[in-house]
């Protein structure tokens, strides 16, 4: 019941997330957002990562708001140091029906396997960074949260909602 309550939460504050957001600045055929309010990064001498807990929206072919929680961990190379601490968070816009369909079965969607793009150009890709990932960075959707989830069956589930108009 704890898990159905805190997953309703999130949900509408998906929702929340998704209508704060200026539709006229998404790329044209946006089908879904996912959004990550914050972050935990952490740096140890040249790695840097940061993993969260995000969630993409989109309306499918019922007219139903559907969502599902997206773990991500996204990492690069910087200076040297050590330190963890909070961040804020992402935005991407997905704009590929291929990938919607794979992150809302909850497949793991690593970058260099799709075409990612800053909002800002205008080519076509599978998805286009809004805010919160630089274009050095390589970042994995879908990642497993925790070592322990790999032995058990630790998989996001897909919740949809009709909308009446």
């Amino acid at each position: 019941m704890v898990r159905l309550f805190i997953t309703l939460l999130a949900l509408m504050s998906a929702f929340a997330t998704a209508q704060t957001t200026k539709t006229e600045n998404l790329p044209e055929g946006t089908m879904g957002i996912l959004t990550v309010k914050s972050m935990t990064e952490g740096q140890l001498f040249w790695l840097k990562g940061r993993v969260g807990q995000g969630v993409y929206t989109r309306v499918d072919e019922q007219n139903r708001h559907c969502s599902i929680e997206v773990p991500i961990a996204i990492g690069g190379f910087s200076k040297t140091q050590l330190a963890i601490h909070s961040v804020q968070g992402l935005m991407i816009a997905i704009t590929s029906r291929e990938l919607s369909d794979s992150l809302m079965s909850g497949q793991r969607i690593n970058s260099d396997d799709w075409v990612f793009r800053s909002a800002i150009e205008n080519q076509p890709a599978d998805g286009y960074i809004i805010s919160g990932i630089e274009p050095t960075e390589q970042f994995i959707l879908n990642s497993r949260r925790r070592w322990v989830s790999w032995l058990l069956d630790d998989t996001s589930k897909l919740i949809c909602l009709s909308v009446s108009q």
